[in-house]
Formats: structure tokens, sequence, C-alpha cells
């Protein structure tokens, strides 16, 4: 409906998010019935002008607004399953005496803003990253959720960082580092009108970024879901069957960012600007992940394998991702026994047969990152490395006249929370041990 926007009425008073000079008068009145996901009021100026929203809620509560997003004067505000009843609205002007003309708009179709639905619900680009690996497991695990699921958002806990660029994988459309492997995929069902993908930091925070791809193989990207908040969200409207890989970085490469990615149909705050953001960050019940010790009887992140003395393709070659948040230096498991591991192991061998030699070999896909091996050997007894040589940081274990029984093998990182993609290799002969 078409609305002149001012008044004399100094709005401030009804709370700190509040500003701007409105008529005594509400500009426009909504009697809602029935049950939606939200509905939200938008004001758009018909030129130029800073305008404000004032709204009285069924309850009596005020909400207000000023800008809705970056890159616009315009405000707007969503409720959330809003309540039946009356909705008062007051369109106001930043500056005291002015008047604008223009147009509010009531919908339910979507919840972001003008320039934030650009950026985040219809601006998806197609990209050739030749670092990132699509098809390798997912360093936080895989989810399948379906349209209707519950709870709503869907948590992982997860960390973001690494250091492959994004703006070099994509383009310069994104920004950002990440590893290697996804943090986390989610296999989606039941269609629905938006699928939102949000990663709240943990109590440590951090400048967070995020890569969404989507099932057709289009990309979106986020660095700040809104000013003042550093963590990202990424808002797919309509969004297809399938799969869906989710890369979490940090804006700056070196320390990881922990938290939990969020996963919803359109229930995460965030995604609906306001002034306080600075106050809902992080979670409160964030707890830092704690070390819980290695432990063997679990089943292994990225398979096992049956060898015997003499086998080939030598060596044997099994993709991992090193990392985790057991910091294998407190755990006290002898000389050497280093870095931050999973519980469970990265990898198990069963091994048979009688050889002279045998020794497993883990290398980085990128050379800078520094890794360590943790083998729990047939006899119970543990086995570290930190860099096999002078010349590298990839770490190497040999058992000569090796025992028959099974080897555990974790790869760790010297960072807490890392992921570190790379091939761990087993092998029976000399010519693979490093200089």
């Amino acid at each position: 409906m078409q609305i002149t926007a001012g008044g004399s009425v100094d709005v401030s008073y009804l709370g700190s998010d509040c500003i701007g000079h409105a008529d005594q008068r509400p500009d426009a009145q909504l009697f809602w019935s029935g049950s939606s996901s939200y509905v939200t009021f938008r004001f758009q100026p018909d030129n130029s002008g800073d305008t404000t929203l004032i709204i009285n809620a069924p309850d009596g509560s005020w909400y207000c607004n000023d800008d809705e997003s970056s890159g616009t004067l315009n405000p707007g505000i969503t409720f959330f399953n809003p309540s039946e009843g009356r909705y008062d609205i007051w369109v106001g002007t930043y500056r005291d005496g002015e008047f604008i003309d223009g147009k509010l708009l009531i919908t339910e179709l979507d919840t972001a803003g003008d320039q934030f639905e650009e950026d985040q619900a219809t601006f998806r680009f197609t990209a050739s990253p030749a670092q990132l690996r699509l098809s390798a497991r997912p360093a936080f695990g895989s989810v399948s959720l379906r349209s209707g699921f519950l709870p709503d958002p869907h948590s992982v806990q997860a960390s973001g960082g690494g250091t492959i660029s994004l703006e070099d994988e994509t383009d310069n459309n994104c920004v950002g580092f990440v590893s290697s492997p996804p943090s986390v995929e989610l296999d989606w069902s039941g269609g629905g009108n938006q699928l939102q993908f949000f990663f709240r930091a943990g109590a440590q925070g951090g400048d967070a970024t995020m890569l969404v791809r989507d099932p057709a193989g289009f990309f979106f990207c986020n660095d700040d879901v809104h000013p003042g908040n550093l963590n990202p969200g990424v808002n797919i409207l309509n969004p297809a069957n399938g799969r869906y890989q989710v890369w979490l970085g940090t804006f700056n490469p070196g320390n990881p960012v922990h938290g939990r990615l969020e996963i919803s149909e359109g229930y995460i705050e965030e995604f609906q600007y306001h002034d306080d953001f600075e106050d809902d960050f992080y979670y409160d019940d964030y707890e830092e992940p704690v070390s819980t010790g290695l432990d063997w009887t679990l089943s292994p992140h990225f398979g096992t394998a049956n060898l015997q003395a003499g086998f080939t393709p030598d060596p044997h070659r099994v993709r991992i991702n090193a990392g985790g948040f057991n910091d294998v230096w407190n755990l006290s498991l002898g000389s050497g026994c280093v870095g931050y591991a999973s519980t469970a192991p990265d990898f198990r061998l069963h091994w048979d047969g009688s050889s002279s030699l045998l020794h497993f070999f883990f290398v980085a896909d990128n050379t800078d990152n520094d890794t360590t091996l943790i083998i729990n050997a047939p006899d119970g007894s543990w086995h570290c490395n930190d860099d096999a040589t002078s010349n590298t940081l990839n770490p190497f274990v040999r058992f000569d006249n090796p025992r028959t029984g099974q080897y555990d093998v974790w790869v760790g990182t010297y960072q807490n929370g890392a992921i570190v993609s790379g091939e761990l290799r087993v092998s029976e002969l000399t010519s693979g041990i490093p200089r």
C-alpha cells in the first residue's frame, strides 16, 4: 500500500532499536490470521531517503528497524510464526520534519531484505575448484533431513579453517580459507520454500566464512550474515532435492573457529537483521571440545584393510582427513606422541604373514601442514612420530618384523580442531622410506 513516511513523534522512547520520527497514528494496520512460518514487512521509498519501521504486535510488544541489510537504507521486519491479531505499523523518517512517499510491502514469500536476497538467495555461480575435493568424506559428518524435520534448526558441531584460499578456488567470488574436504554434507529431500545454513561460532569467537555447493553443482558463499555479525549464513530459496556440501572457513588462515553449523527451513533469527547482534553472535551453552582419549574399540573413520605379507599394490594408499580435539601430548602415550587427533582411529589395518618391515607414512596434500602419526600395535604398545626427517613435516612410523594382528592408526595435526587432508601409505618396501 502507498504510504507517506514521517511525523513529529520521536520514537526513541520505545526502545534502543527504535529511531526516527513518525506520526502519532499508525500508518497502516494488518489483521492477521492463519498459520505461517513468517511474515515480512518492508518499506520501499519511491525515491531516495532514509526511513524506519515501527510495529506494535498483537501481544503489545514493539519491534523496530532502521536498515534491513547492508547496502540499503530501507527498513524491514520479519515475524517468525506470527501470532494472530492486529499489527499496528508506523513508517518513520530518520530526519525530523522530513516526509517520504513509498510503498509498504507485506509478504510471506521470503525473509531476506533486498540486498540480502541478492547476495544470499539468488546469487549463485559456477566454479571449477582445483583443490577442493568434492568426493571426499566430510570432516564433521553427513546429515539426512527431509522437509518438515524437527527439531529445527538441526545442529552439527564443526570447525572452520584451513589453508586453501576460497578466493582462488571460486574466481574471487568468495573469501576465506578452508580445508579440501567438505566440513558437512546434507542429503536433502522434500523440497520446501527455503533452506538456511548458518555457522554460529563458539564462545571463543572468530571470523568464519562459508561455501555451499548445491545438488546441481552451483556454489553460494558468505562471509558475514549481516553487518556487525561475523558469523556466515547462506539462504537458498526453493531448494532442490539432493546433496549439499558445506565448507567452513576462516577469514584469515591459521587458527580454526569452533562452533556449530545450523540447518533450518527458515527459523534462524540471524537472517533477519537487527541492531543487537553483538549480543547473540555465539551460543551461550557452548563448551570447547575436550580431550576424551583415543579409543581403539571404535570404528575407524576412513576404513579397514586386511593385508598380508607380499601384498600388491605396494604401497597401500588411504585418503584421510587428519585432526581432532584430543590433545595427544596430555595422554602420555610415549615419546613423540603429540598433536590433536580424533577419538576413533582414522584407519585400521589387520596384518598377517611374516615380513621384515612394515611402515606407515602420511603425506599431507599441502607440504606446509604439520601432521603427526599415532599407532596402537597388536601388543597394545603405542608408536608415534612427528617428522620423518629434517626435510619434511610428514610423519613416519616403522615396525621391524611386525607382529600379526590389528594396527589402529590416528593422524594428528598441530592445531586443535584443524583438518588436514592427505594420503596414508602402508608399505613393506624400503624404497618408500622417506630420506
